[in-house]
């Protein structure tokens, strides 16, 4: 039992599809088991009076934690769990908001929950890497039947269509490379909502190129339908520029599938190249790579037959996670 009350501050849209409010939904759940445990939303947390708790911030809401810090509270106590950092966007200057405010208020967090060791080392390299806990995210035992590759193979891809995902950059190269005699289906799946004008382009494009036969843009799938998407897929792509974890990346492992992706933030460590799959350098390289194998029966039955012989066992529980998180955190205290 943790010796201290813990409240948990909601991000704005925690209800949304996302891997992170997947991640805090889970959490939240072990930890409601651990004492006295509950959560607040982000918007009320600035209004409310403060007590000595621990309080667990999503890194959505660095503006709010900037204004509750401020008058902080004796034995109050902030430990940020890191899904996203600005400042590890591509392009991202520190001339830009959001990094100015992370420069700001990182330092005054008394620890964080670093989701990959990935994010550990980079929150070590910005000098704040004492008091650290790394806690990837668990997963429940989801091992199927091994099974064999069908043909045309089945692509899947889970992604916000947002800039950083690079989902417009893939479908533009995947139109000039894969040729109508090029058989494949991809799925993705992922909110529309976020940047409408960016997934416009995405939808624009598969219409300008005929590509609407081969590529669905399903949009938000609720995540217990998303077990469903991974049996039936062949191969998982993901150009995402960053990813500080990648937990559809960790499922499609699970799920034996090969995995084709850009090496951008904690992606490759989910891949072993040349064996379950491959990385690449930008999402044009990613879409005329999986042209090609999507025209290649043999050579992909090879990626598919190692990946389903690797799938790795079910990992640490949320349960486990939680009781490993709060003895750390009272260690801090």
């Amino acid at each position: 039992m943790f010796p201290h009350a813990i409240v948990f501050v909601l991000p704005q849209g925690s209800d949304a599809v996302s891997g992170g409010n997947l991640y805090n939904d889970r959490l939240m759940a072990s930890l409601g088991k651990q004492g006295d445990f509950r959560c607040v939303q982000a918007g009320d947390w600035t209004k409310e009076e403060q007590e000595a708790a621990t309080y667990i911030v999503d890194t959505l809401n660095l503006a709010e934690f900037s204004e509750v810090v401020r008058t902080r509270v004796a034995g109050q106590k902030f430990v940020l769990l890191v899904h996203h950092l600005a400042s590890l966007e591509p392009g991202a200057s520190d001339s830009f908001d959001e990094c100015t405010l992370e420069k700001a208020v990182l330092p005054l967090f008394d620890g964080f929950i670093a989701t990959s060791q990935y994010t550990a080392d980079i929150l070590a390299e910005y000098g704040l890497g004492n008091r650290v806990f790394v806690g990837e995210p668990a997963i429940e035992e989801v091992r199927s039947p091994v099974r064999e590759l069908s043909w045309p193979p089945r692509a899947l891809m889970a992604s916000n269509l947002i800039p950083r995902k690079g989902v417009l950059a893939f479908l533009q190269s995947l139109s000039e490379f894969a040729s109508h005699e090029t058989c494949f289906s991809l799925n993705i799946v992922g909110r529309t909502d976020m940047d409408k004008e960016y997934s416009s382009a995405c939808a624009n494009l598969l219409q300008k190129y005929n590509l609407g036969e081969r590529v669905r843009i399903l949009g938000p799938v609720p995540y217990r339908e998303m077990r469903a998407q991974f049996e039936t897929a062949d191969v998982y792509l993901s150009s995402s520029r960053m990813e500080t974890f990648g937990i559809a990346l960790q499922e499609a492992r699970y799920f034996g599938l090969p995995i084709f992706a850009v090496d951008g933030g904690n992606c490759g460590r989910h891949v072993t190249p040349g064996i379950t799959g491959e990385l690449y350098e930008s999402p044009e390289e990613l879409a005329e790579s999986f042209a090609s194998i999507a025209s290649h029966e043999i050579r992909l039955q090879r990626y598919f037959g190692q990946a389903q012989a690797g799938r790795p066992m079910a990992t640490e529980s949320w349960d486990g996670l939680a009781v490993r998180l709060c003895q750390t955190i009272a260690s801090w205290c």
